[in-house]
């Protein structure tokens, strides 16, 4: 793992605690980009994107995470919870 590539993870991971996903998916690719054999930048950046289609499946459908109109979708949302790590039991049916 070369110095820029630890860095940019490092950076990567600072960023997704403060929840700038944007920024966290990107410093991840760079890692990548010079280290694509690194596991955690790969791992991580799934998690991002898991947060981030989070984000945006809640924005498209024009909803609160807590809204009752989401009965209908609840089962994708909690496979998509329990990847995110924000609930569920792990399971996607």
């Amino acid at each position: 793992v070369t110095n820029s590539a630890q860095q940019h993870y490092t950076a990567g991971n600072l960023a997704l605690r403060r929840g700038e996903l944007e920024t966290a998916i990107a410093a991840y690719r760079r890692t990548l980009a010079s280290s694509p054999s690194m596991y955690e930048a790969r791992y991580n950046l799934g998690i991002a994107l898991l947060k981030q289609a989070r984000m945006e499946f809640f924005m498209y459908a024009g909803l609160a995470p807590d809204s009752e109109r989401l009965e209908p979708i609840a089962p994708m949302l909690q496979c998509l919870e329990a990847y995110v790590g924000e609930g569920g039991d792990g399971l996607c049916r």
